[in-house]
């Protein structure tokens, strides 16, 4: 199996074997690679998929600390179902376990 020994444009040095994605046959051993031959900017459909998921993570946080608001209010209504009260009972514990 051969590896290439390459720097980067840092002058650190970088290997890459046949089974790395990275590998290029064409990049001979010894070569300095710029940046831009390092490190391959992104495709416009990984930004895009990216940006789509940092928006479902921010969706979720949003989901789950608003589903607990409404807990927390309804809980501490005086007519509100003990199963209700319960849980935020059980939410308060569990968040005090938290460090």
């Amino acid at each position: 199996m051969t590896y290439k020994i390459i720097r980067d444009a840092l002058g650190d040095v970088v290997c890459y074997g046949p089974n790395d994605s990275n590998y290029d046959p064409a990049v001979k051993s010894g070569e300095t690679l710029t940046i831009e031959d390092a490190i391959p900017s992104p495709s416009q459909k990984d930004i895009d998929k990216a940006a789509s998921q940092a928006a479902k993570n921010a969706l979720k946080a949003l989901d789950v600390e608003s589903i607990r608001s409404m807990r927390e209010y309804i809980a501490s209504l005086a007519n509100a179902p003990q199963a209700l009260k319960d849980f935020e009972t059980q939410a308060v514990i569990e968040r005090g376990k938290i460090a």
